[in-house]
């Protein structure tokens, strides 16, 4: 199996993805592709299928929002992830310090706490407290966007172990395997629909109606000031604004694009103008900018495509009536520290009902923001948000020891706070179970417990990479990647009446190494690896996910959730098995107490028993490609279980 996913796996990424689905199709019988993955791709490409079936059970899920209810679970997250560039040994543990929510850090880019920690196997009822994600009343939930673009290295790993590692990405294009096809028109001057700018001036033409291809010169545009966009395009002629020089060639990526090559631009708003393309573009802050791109009430269809966005509060964000927009291939981050500020926000709260409808965020690098993405909403403002279609797919979101703090708001890489909340901070979700929120494939590190001496005082978090609330609703995580944070996903309610997490699958993800051993100062707060919890939060499926070194793997107060299939390694206590209609079976747990209620337990007493290898994958796919490994994550077929089978699906 594991040789002819590695031969589907190395399709050239320029075809389609519909392409390969149907070559999935061909190969199905082999199991080349896990059911789930292949399922989930379907789904992504046509937002109107049913919802993915995980095992055999309907999917609609919630995802959530950051800490900023206020819930009585802990929603909460910090993000400070320091990356650093370094060799990890599988099963050792990856000593930079990533995020020191405690104690831990990982250092720059490369160095998370990932590797396998022995935690206890007992159990303890102690609670974890609330995160008060600080979601102030103000939508200034958004990002921050910095463009890091360093080396394209790969990061070696050197292992004694066995490692499975299956290449599904260039290096040398950086394209996400579930890539959006993108069409650049090319620049002929013989065209009259093309127009080419060289000098600041030129910029007054992006508004032309007789134009529509605009090709930008490498120059610093920045003295033009904001630009506004006005001008519509449409789905099959989109307005384009791309990079264009002599010897540029259209496969190569922004990060592999010299900074002297490079078109500068100002910030950008979109004022009710649909179906524009941006190919390449770097938007870069100057003093009295805040955001980088405003996409607009009303404006469809906006497509960044491997753009580079950096040094400002925020990022990008889109508001109501911002539908169909993609968002890919791009680098995001380096944001201003001053509120709670995200790369990328979509901007659900206000005084009237909201629809942002399927946005697609696809292989981006988000770095160094508050919260990474953010789906903003607010009850007390007394309107809807509806995210229907919303796709998170293979991003890479962290923090580095930059933004790790000792606590009292002062910088220091060996802190072990930050100046962030979460990698994304999910308030709502989707009204369409047929058109769920989709979370899938995305490589999360870094996040820390929020100093609270940051952004004026207006942030709080406890390190979740994944927090979500309020109306965080028919959501569907899988394949993710949880590691070096103080907590991984957690979901809670609002004393807001009408609003609670509710039908979510969390299904084929990896978490690892929330642990004291790497967070040791959260004091009566242990760190834990997946949080349900409110007296509304109901309707969870967990299954065949992956939990190694956790001090509490599950905290569960919250009804008609069923766990099944799960792999438990080190898995430390569960924090609390409370509610109703609760029923778990088939769990596989190694030097861990079994669940309670687990019907059909599988049950070893050392790691080593489970008989896993280490997880290798690459992340900061778009700045600087590296190999970083993950110990006793991927089954083998000597583990006594057939459970968390797809895991293999997120090597290489």
């Amino acid at each position: 199996m594991k040789y002819r996913l590695s031969v589907i796996r190395k399709i050239p990424f320029s075809l389609s993805l519909t392409a390969l689905l149907l070559l999935q199709a061909c190969a199905e019988d082999t199991g080349s592709f896990s059911e789930e993955l292949a399922n989930e791709a379907a789904a992504y490409q046509d937002s109107g299928d049913a919802l993915l079936s995980a095992g055999s059970e309907p999917e609609t899920g919630a995802a959530s929002a950051g800490d900023e209810d206020g819930s009585d679970v802990d929603a909460d997250e910090d993000l400070d992830g320091d990356l650093s560039v370094s060799t990890v040994t599988p099963g050792s543990t990856g000593s930079d310090n990533e995020d020191a929510d405690t104690t831990d850090s990982e250092s720059d880019a490369g160095s998370d706490a990932d590797s396998d920690v022995v935690s206890g196997g007992s159990t303890s009822e102690s609670e974890p407290d609330v995160d008060s994600d600080s979601d102030s009343d103000s939508d200034s939930d958004e990002d921050d966007a910095v463009a890091d673009n360093s080396d394209a290295d790969v990061v070696e790993e050197e292992t004694e172990e066995p490692v499975v590692s299956i290449p599904s990405y260039s290096t040398d294009t950086r394209q996400s395997l579930f890539s959006e096809p993108v069409t650049l028109p090319a620049c002929d001057a013989a065209d009259p629909d093309v127009a080419f700018i060289d000098d600041v001036s030129d910029l007054s033409m992006l508004n032309d109606s007789d134009k529509r291809v605009f090709c930008i010169s490498p120059n610093d545009y920045r003295s033009f000031g904001e630009i506004t966009l006005s001008a519509d395009g449409s789905s099959a002629e989109p307005r384009v604004l791309r990079l264009y020089y002599d010897g540029l060639d259209d496969d190569t990526p922004i990060a592999l694009v010299p900074e002297s090559e490079r078109a500068i631009l100002p910030n950008f708003i979109l004022s009710n103008a649909d179906y524009w393309l941006f190919d390449r573009i770097s938007v870069v802050g100057v003093s009295g900018s805040d955001l980088a791109m405003h996409i607009d009430d009303g404006s469809e269809g906006t497509t960044l495509n491997r753009v580079d966005f950096h040094d400002f509060e925020r990022g990008i964000d889109i508001e109501d009536g911002g539908h169909n927009t993609l968002i890919q291939n791009s680098l995001i981050g380096d944001m201003r520290v001053s509120g709670d500020y995200v790369c990328i926000g979509l901007k659900g709260s206000g005084d009237y009902d909201k629809e942002i409808r399927n946005v697609k965020i696809i292989g981006n690098e988000l770095y160094n923001c508050n919260d990474g993405i953010q789906a903003i909403f607010h009850p007390w403002k007394g309107n809807s948000a509806d995210f229907a279609g919303l796709s998170i797919i293979d991003n890479d979101i962290y923090i580095t020891d930059e933004l790790y703090t000792d606590g009292s708001g002062n910088y220091t890489t060996s802190g072990d706070r930050a100046c962030a909340e979460n990698a994304m901070d999910l308030k709502a979700g989707s009204d369409d179970a047929a058109n769920p929120v989709r979370v899938t494939g995305n490589r999360m590190w870094g996040y820390r417990w929020t100093d609270s001496n940051c952004g004026n005082g207006n942030l709080g978090s406890r390190g979740s990479l994944i927090s979500a609330h309020y109306d965080a609703h028919n959501i569907i995580f899988s394949d993710n990647i949880f590691y070096d944070a103080g907590r991984g996903l957690t979901f809670s309610d609002t004393e807001t009446s009408g609003y609670y997490a509710n039908d979510v699958i969390v299904k084929d993800n990896v978490f690892h190494g929330m642990s004291t051993d790497y967070f040791s100062n959260y004091s009566g707060n242990a760190p834990h690896a997946l949080l349900i919890s409110g007296s509304y939060t109901h309707g969870f499926t967990v299954e065949d996910n992956v939990f190694v070194d956790s001090s509490m793997w599950l905290y569960n107060d919250a009804d008609d959730n069923s766990f099944n299939c799960n792999v438990v390694l080190d898995g430390g206590s569960v924090g609390k098995m409370s509610g109703s209609s609760l029923s778990a079976s088939g769990n596989a747990y190694f030097a861990t107490n079994a669940l309670s209620i687990d019907s059909n337990p599988i049950e070893y007493g050392s790691v080593s028993d489970a008989q896993h290898e280490p997880l290798c994958f690459t992340r900061k796919r778009q700045s600087s490609p590296e190999t970083y490994c993950l110990s006793n994550v991927m089954p083998t077929e000597s583990s006594p279980h057939n459970c968390a089978n797809n895991v293999d699906d997120l090597a290489g």
